[in-house]
């Protein structure tokens, strides 16, 4: 396939580093990265880092019409979800007002925009869901990834969402992931509540980022899951990650689901079906088990990435 300049935004995410990763050592294709990280990169012909704000339209226009993308890969996004309760606005213009932006930008230039969506775009009755199941989302968070989708679906002319499920993976960045957040309860001797309920799919970012590989190689449209092969509640999620790390269980305090109190409202029973994925782009999607053994892995052998500084 002929090279091709592919922008990806939220360059320092977990799923960019192994995305940029992915298509470095298995391509040709020139990388254009937009990351508040954006000093952290070691650039070359191949690679460029910028700071732009995606909520800023006209300098974004200029930086995109400068770069001449043939893909935008937009992965930046506020995912924490206290955050989206607290400050809607943040949440709205990096989630929603951003990718306006780009699709607006994706359309004008007629290129293949593909940005990352959640299982919380569902109100967890009937979980977990395929590509064709209809949103209801229940948290601020979610309604800004419902909207996203609705503009990736009605805005651009060569438009893919990729929804996913409690992402996890390593960070050369150091961003948390949810594992990260656990740990730092262990670490402050503070206990982590959990019930048996509030199922989801806990998903490697190695895997989402493969699946984004194989959509642009292979020009897919519409909606993809990329999600794990485990469909697991809360608790199992956290036995598992202590059993993955030879933690202590100490700090885990199991509640009853009738006692078990949320701040934000969360799906019962969220979680994807991988099955488009796995047919169509040929993903084998990890375990939660096999992915902690890969998280555990590259923690062992931290060693900063090719493209870093």
């Amino acid at each position: 396939m002929e090279p091709k300049t592919i922008l990806i935004t939220g360059g320092s995410s977990i799923i960019a580093e192994t995305l940029i990763e992915i298509l470095l050592n298995e391509t040709d294709h020139k990388l254009s990265i937009i990351s508040s990280n954006a000093d952290s990169f070691r650039t070359n012909e191949r690679l460029t880092a910028n700071k732009v704000d995606l909520v800023d339209i006209k300098n974004l226009k200029s930086f995109c019409y400068n770069e001449k993308p043939d893909v935008i890969v937009n992965t930046a996004s506020v995912n924490d979800l206290e955050l989206c309760e607290k400050n809607h606005k943040l949440a709205w213009d990096i989630n929603v007002i951003a990718v306006e932006n780009l699709a607006s930008i994706a359309r004008v230039l007629d290129i293949h925009f593909i940005t990352i969506s959640s299982d919380l775009v569902f109100d967890g009755r009937k979980g977990p869901y395929d590509e064709e199941a209809k949103p209801d989302p229940l948290n601020y968070f979610g309604k800004t990834k419902h909207a996203a989708e609705n503009i990736c679906l009605t805005s651009v002319n060569k438009g893919t969402i990729v929804r996913t499920s409690n992402v996890y993976g390593f960070s050369s960045f150091f961003k948390k992931d949810f594992t990260a957040i656990i740990f730092e309860k262990v670490f402050e001797e503070k206990s982590i509540e959990v019930t048996d309920n509030f199922f989801s799919t806990p998903t490697l970012a190695d895997d989402v980022a493969l699946t984004i590989f194989r959509i642009i190689e292979k020009e897919r449209l519409g909606i993809y899951n990329a999600a794990g092969n485990s469909y697991i509640n809360k608790a199992t999620l956290v036995e598992q990650i202590f059993l993955a790390f030879q933690q202590d269980n100490k700090f885990i305090k199991f509640i009853p689901k009738k006692d078990f109190k949320q701040m934000i409202r969360i799906p019962e029973k969220a979680g994807l079906i991988n099955l488009k994925a796995e047919t169509d782009l040929s993903v084998k999607f990890s375990s939660f088990e096999d992915g902690l053994a890969t998280y555990r892995y590259k923690i062992n052998n931290f060693n900063k990435a090719g493209f870093l500084g």
